[in-house]
């Protein structure tokens, strides 16, 4: 069998698959995450200092958010997320939807590379106490880049 066989498969969904050395369906069965991050401990803001990686993940209040137009058309949202142990500068860039999804004084689940006391385009939910908590603090597989397909 063909990748051109596969419905929805076209000549450049197959140009970036063979960038991925896809060349068959059973290569799919193949392609592996290129590592896992485990986001199941739960980490108070204040703890963050302590690490340099995503491998976590934090519950607290959206303190401040505002969302502006940068040069070339982006855009980019900051703001801050607090517990009872701090605070943290969050910051998305190209992301508009951020603004309109979130709302200051609403609790949300994040994640992120915590660098100088920020944390750039963080992995963010909002936190509903009836939701699983598993559906963010669980471990997650990270594929080789995927862009486009």
């Amino acid at each position: 069998m063909d990748l051109s066989q596969i419905k929805g498969v076209g000549p450049s969904v197959i140009q970036k698959l063979e960038k991925l050395n896809i060349f068959k369906p059973i290569d799919l069965l193949y392609h592996f995450p290129s590592r896992y991050v485990d986001r199941r401990k739960e980490l108070k803001i204040a703890d963050l200092i302590l690490i340099n990686d995503d491998s976590y993940h934090s519950i607290g209040i959206i303190k401040k958010l505002s969302t502006f137009r940068i040069p070339g058309g982006r855009t980019m949202s900051n703001g801050s997320i607090e517990d009872d142990t701090g605070e943290i500068k969050v910051q998305w860039f190209n992301n508009p939807y951020v603004q309109s999804n979130y709302k200051i004084g609403e609790k949300v689940i994040f994640s992120g590379k915590p660098e100088k006391g920020k944390i750039t385009n963080p992995k963010i939910l909002k936190f509903r106490e009836d939701e699983d908590l598993n559906l963010f603090a669980r471990i997650e597989a990270t594929y080789p880049e995927t862009r486009g397909l």
